[in-house]
C-alpha cells in the first residue's frame, strides 16, 4: 500500500490494491464511554497506535451514531456521493484542514498533522460505498454499520496505515447521552464491547464542574447552572440496564496512569489483540499527542494525577455526599465507599460548596455586564436560583444513596 497519502493514494489503492472494506472483517469494536472527566481520551490515545486497532481522532467522529436518521434520508435519496458530502459536512475534524488545535485547546504555534486530505478521503469512502452498499434496500442498523467501517477504512488508508484483515475498531463514543444509543450501536456492530472510563467519583465530577467552569465557553453568565448539569449528568450516564452487562466493562482513569501496562495488557486481552509496547504512549494518527496543562504541552500518562487528593469546587463535606450516594459505584469499581450516617439528612440539604463558588461569579458576571442594576437584589435573585438548584442535585444524590441498586459496568481485572 502507498504511504504518501494524497487524492492519487487513495485511487491507486481502489484501483490497484482492491476496495480495502471489502477485505475488512473487524474482529471486535471497542465503544469508549465516560464516566465525568475519566479518561475516555486517554484510553483512545493509548489504543490509537496499536497495528491490529483501526480509530479517528477522538474529538471528531463521536455523534455519528446519533446521526442515523439524516444519514439514511441522504441514502435514500442522494446515493454514494451525497452521504460523503455528509460525513464531511458533520465530521470536519477528519479533515486535516480542520483546526485540531484550537479543538484540542493547543498552542497556535504547535504544528501537528492530524486528520487526512479531504479529496483523497472522499473518493476513497466514496469508492468503498459503492463497492459494499450497491444494493440501496438495506436495514438502517446494516447500512450505518457498513458506513461506520468504511469511514474508518478510508481513513486508515489515507493515513497510509496497513489495514488488518481482522482489525478492532476503538470508537470514542464522547457522549453524555450514548445509553439509547446503544441498542443501535450492537444491531450495527455486532460484536460489540462497551467500556467505560470511571474514577473516584467526587474527583470525577470535581473535574469535571472544573472542565466547564474553568476551560468550556459557555454562554455568559451561565455557572450558576453548571454543578448541577454536571452532576445530574453524570448519576444519569453511569449506569447500564441489566441485561447489557454482559458487554460492559469498566476501567480506571487511576490505574491507566499508574499500572498503564497491566492495563493496557487487561485491555488487549479483553478485545483478543495481541499487547504491544505502542499502547505505553499516548498517539494520535500515530504521533504523540499532546494536551496542554498550565501552558505546558504534555504527552503520556501521569501517574500524580491519580494521587492528587485536592479538590477545587467541592469540599470534604461535598465529597462525603457523593460517596454515599454513589457507594454502588466505589464497590463495583474498587474505590473506598462510605456508609450513610445519622447526619444524612443534614448533609443532602446544604449546597455544594460549587454552588456557592457558582453564584458568586454569575453574580458578578452579571453586575459587569449591567452595572446600573440593585446589587443586593440582583443577589437576592440569583441566591433563589442557586438553592433551587442545589434541591434538584440533593435530591437527585439522596434518591441515589436511598433508592434501588443500580447496575453498573464489571471492573476489568488486571493482573
Amino acid at each position: 500500500m502507498c504511504t504518501n497519502y494524497n487524492r492519487q493514494c487513495a485511487l491507486f489503492v481502489v484501483i490497484n490494491e482492491g476496495i480495502p472494506e471489502a477485505r475488512v472483517r473487524v474482529r471486535r469494536t471497542a465503544v469508549i464511554t465516560y464516566f465525568g472527566r475519566s479518561g475516555s481520551y486517554l484510553l483512545s490515545n493509548l489504543l490509537d497506535g496499536h497495528p491490529q486497532v483501526l480509530s479517528l481522532p477522538p474529538h471528531s467522529f463521536s455523534g455519528f451514531f446519533k446521526e442515523t436518521d439524516r444519514f439514511l434520508s441522504r441514502w435514500t435519496g442522494g446515493g454514494p456521493d451525497v452521504v460523503t458530502r455528509f460525513v464531511l459536512e458533520t465530521f470536519p475534524y477528519l479533515s486535516r484542514d480542520a483546526n485540531h488545535n484550537r479543538k484540542l485547546r493547543l498552542p497556535d504555534g504547535v504544528r501537528l498533522d492530524y486528520g487526512v486530505p479531504t479529496e483523497a478521503f472522499a473518493d476513497l469512502l466514496m469508492a468503498i460505498i459503492l463497492k459494499t452498499m450497491a444494493d440501496k434496500a438495506v436495514s438502517p442498523s446494516e447500512f450505518m454499520g457498513v458506513l461506520f467501517i468504511a469511514v474508518h477504512v478510508a481513513y486508515a488508508a489515507c493515513r497510509g496505515r496497513p489495514i488488518p484483515e481482522d482489525p478492532v475498531i476503538a470508537f470514542q463514543l464522547h457522549a453524555p447521552e450514548f445509553r439509547p444509543l446503544r441498542s443501535l450501536i450492537r444491531a450495527a456492530l455486532g460484536n460489540v464491547v462497551f467500556i467505560k472510563c470511571v474514577r473516584q467519583p467526587e474527583k470525577t465530577i470535581d473535574s469535571y464542574i472544573a472542565h466547564y467552569m474553568d476551560e468550556i465557553d459557555q454562554p455568559p453568565c451561565s455557572d450558576l447552572f453548571v454543578p448541577s448539569k454536571m452532576i445530574l449528568e453524570t448519576l444519569a450516564t453511569d449506569h447500564i440496564d441489566p441485561d447489557e452487562s454482559k458487554d460492559s466493562i469498566a476501567v480506571r482513569f487511576e490505574d491507566m496512569h499508574r499500572r498503564t501496562e497491566a492495563l493496557t495488557r487487561a485491555v488487549a486481552r479483553e478485545l483478543g489483540i495481541d499487547w504491544h509496547p505502542i499502547v505505553l504512549e499516548t498517539t494520535l494518527d500515530g504521533q504523540p499527542f499532546y494536551f496542554s496543562s498550565r501552558g505546558t504541552l504534555i504527552t503520556g500518562t501521569r501517574p500524580e494525577l491519580a494521587d492528587g487528593s485536592t479538590l477545587k469546587y467541592l469540599d470534604q463535606a461535598d465529597a462525603m455526599k457523593i460517596l454515599i450516594a454513589m457507594r454502588a459505584n466505589c464497590e463495583a469499581w474498587g474505590y473506598e465507599a462510605i456508609l450513610p450516617g445519622r447526619d444524612m439528612p443534614v448533609l443532602f440539604q446544604r449546597p455544594l460548596q460549587a454552588h456557592w463558588v457558582a453564584l458568586r461569579r454569575t453574580v458578578d458576571c452579571l453586575l459587569r455586564r449591567d452595572p446600573s442594576r440593585d446589587a443586593a437584589q440582583l443577589r437576592s435573585e440569583q441566591h433563589e436560583i442557586m438553592l433551587r438548584e442545589a434541591a434538584r442535585v440533593n435530591a437527585a444524590l439522596l434518591e441515589r444513596a436511598t433508592g434501588e441498586k443500580v447496575t453498573l459496568p464489571r471492573l476489568l481485572s488486571i493482573s
